[in-house]
């Protein structure tokens, strides 16, 4: 039988539908990050590792934080937090203040589990939704896209039975579709991760 969902468990997690996803892409150009370049921060620590769940993150994280200068943050729900209100507000809510206290609290979260970290990672499946917001407040945002069969991960999901805060029971989103749309900046890095060509060749 199709599983549709989980009694207690919400259907998606950022409350995201087709138009708003469609609306965060068409928000986040060149142009306008160019235009509000201003409210980013020059801090390099955080360091992001983004894909659908079964595809690789948690490993990707572990050998990322076996470097001295990485600490891994598993899976941090602030931008859960952040981001609907800032989206939301739109434009309202992008003020240099606000933008500085957003930035600020969310170094704080990281340094406070790296205190003498280079970088520290945040694997949070669903920051994907938000990588637009994160890419404008910190322009230098090191982003690891963790990359697998489709067909691979359903199967998994669904015959684990994976199901919880992220909303995944039995049924195709549209995962990663922000993550190529926004642009690096000088000094921002985004890297796509193969996750059997890091088995073959990392490991």
């Amino acid at each position: 039988m199709p599983r549709t969902g989980c009694a207690g468990a919400p259907r998606s997690s950022t409350g995201a539908g087709g138009e708003q996803f469609d609306g965060l892409i068409a928000r986040f150009t060149l142009d306008y990050l160019a235009r509000h370049a201003a409210l980013g921060s020059d801090d390099e620590t955080p360091l992001l590792v983004l894909g659908m769940p079964r595809s690789g993150t948690t490993l990707t994280e572990q050998i990322l934080s076996s470097h001295p200068a990485v600490v891994g943050g598993g899976e941090l729900p602030f931008w859960l937090e952040a981001g609907p209100p800032w989206d939301g507000g739109g434009m309202r809510s992008l003020t240099e203040e606000n933008a500085q206290l957003v930035a600020r609290e969310y170094l704080t979260v990281l340094h406070d589990l790296g205190p003498d970290a280079t970088r520290v990672t945040d694997k949070m499946p669903p920051n994907f939704m938000w990588i637009g917001l994160i890419r404008l407040l910190f322009p230098k945002v090191r982003i690891i896209h963790c990359k697998f069969n489709p067909i691979d991960i359903f199967l998994s999901i669904y015959s684990i039975y994976f199901c919880h805060a992220h909303g995944l029971c039995g049924r195709s989103r549209r995962p990663g579709v922000l993550l190529p749309s926004v642009p690096p900046a000088d000094g921002a890095l985004a890297h796509g991760a193969a996750v059997r060509g890091v088995l073959r060749n990392d490991l």
